[in-house]
């Protein structure tokens, strides 16, 4: 009898060491175009602008997939929708190995397209799986999200620049497309997109509503200043005459490492404080981090406002979600696209604002200051939200 209780929570557990496996190789995909975008530069012979449309492609696909991925795993289930993300994103990984330019940009707007539809789907498994604590069990998640982001490119990028031959690619994608026995070995039950029996104390899923309109601000511009953060850290260092010559090749490393450390730990953090605390704390410190990155004048400063950027930002996007799942219910199923598009817009416009300040100001630090004002309004959004 004993055997027989344990056997669902051991399916249960299978299925999200499935999705969490997943979910290091979509980290990996999603921030793989930057470390091999110098290599590709070199061999295909095109310059900076014509390598700007492959951000744009994979950017681009993804916000198609996040926006079609509740209608694709309504019509076909949340397994079979899943299956198609990582297959796309395989597809996509392996074209671009053997592809050239202008071929290329098709392939990384078919693995974006992949990583669309497979993150917000990922998070909803997620949530379904641990009803009674979504928060901890989506900060893990982007946990594995972030091994894959920190550990994964860097690798493909040492191979490819030692190497003509990109298997490093085809390796990946041999991967993400195992993820497709994976999940049809242990195939998702979710009742978010098999029925509405799960209430939720909001009566509607209108992206009018002002529970949404709160939770989708804060996750658009925190989306964008934890991208801004990423994007300009290394330029940043390297224009500190004071910070050294090698400490700017570190500065991203250290930001993303920091934000893979915050969501390590947030689960314990939050069996001692609510969701809402732990998201307005991870702001403030973040806060504190980008003041400090305003007056740094040499590595020290400057590598302590990195990491505290990245621990204090590292939990916020994951409960983020979970507050969303959790406050609309089944009904939230209807909104996760919107939710991961607002994001995606909120990554691709905030960097360009502090670049576009920071030309016409001939300063990045002015431009980097426009985060404090971003930081200040996510608190505000904080604290309008319900408990």
């Amino acid at each position: 009898m004993r055997s027989e209780r344990l056997l669902p929570e051991q399916k249960s557990q299978s299925r999200q060491t499935i999705i969490h496996i997943g979910f290091v190789l979509t980290g990996v995909v999603t921030t793989l175009l930057g470390p091999i975008l110098p290599v590709l530069s070199h061999q295909w012979q095109i310059n900076d602008s014509e390598s700007g449309y492959l951000f744009t492609a994979q950017f681009m696909g993804g916000l198609c997939g996040m926006l079609m991925s509740n209608g694709v795993a309504a019509r076909i289930g949340l397994t079979r929708a899943l299956i198609s993300g990582f297959g796309l994103m395989g597809v996509g990984t392996g074209a671009l190995a053997i592809s050239g330019w202008p071929a290329a940009i098709l392939s990384v707007f078919c693995f974006g397209l992949g990583i669309g539809i497979t993150i917000p789907l990922s998070n909803v498994a997620v949530s379904d799986l641990n009803p009674e604590r979504r928060a901890a069990a989506l900060n893990i998640l982007n946990f594995c999200w972030s091994i894959g982001a920190v550990i994964g490119p860097p690798l493909v990028a040492l191979q490819m620049r030692h190497s003509q031959e990109y298997w490093g690619l085809m390796v990946l994608s041999i991967l993400l497309i195992a993820m497709i026995l994976f999940l049809s070995l242990r195939p998702l039950a979710t009742s978010n997109f098999e029925s509405e029996t799960v209430e939720s104390h909001y009566s509607s899923a209108s992206i009018f509503s002002r529970a949404f309109i709160t939770i989708g601000a804060l996750a658009f511009i925190y989306v964008g200043t934890e991208t801004s953060v990423g994007g300009w850290a290394a330029s940043y260092a390297m224009r500190d005459e004071n910070s050294g010559s090698i400490f700017w090749v570190g500065s991203q490393s250290i930001f993303w490492a920091s934000l893979m450390v915050g969501r390590g730990i947030a689960p314990v953090v939050l069996r001692y404080i609510s969701n809402k605390r732990l998201v307005f704390v991870g702001i403030l410190m973040a806060v504190v981090g980008i003041g400090l990155l305003l007056i740094s004048k040499g590595a020290g400063l400057l590598g302590l406002g990195l990491v505290l950027i990245g621990f204090g930002f590292g939990p916020v996007y994951p409960t983020t979600t979970a507050v969303l799942l959790q406050q609309f219910g089944s009904k939230a199923t209807k909104l996760i696209g919107s939710f991961f598009a607002l994001s995606s817009l909120g990554g691709a416009i905030v960097p360009w604002v502090v670049g576009f300040i920071s030309n016409k100001s001939g300063s990045l630090r002015t431009g980097l200051s426009a985060l404090l004002i971003d930081g200040i309004a996510m608190l505000v959004l904080v604290l309008l939200q319900e408990s």
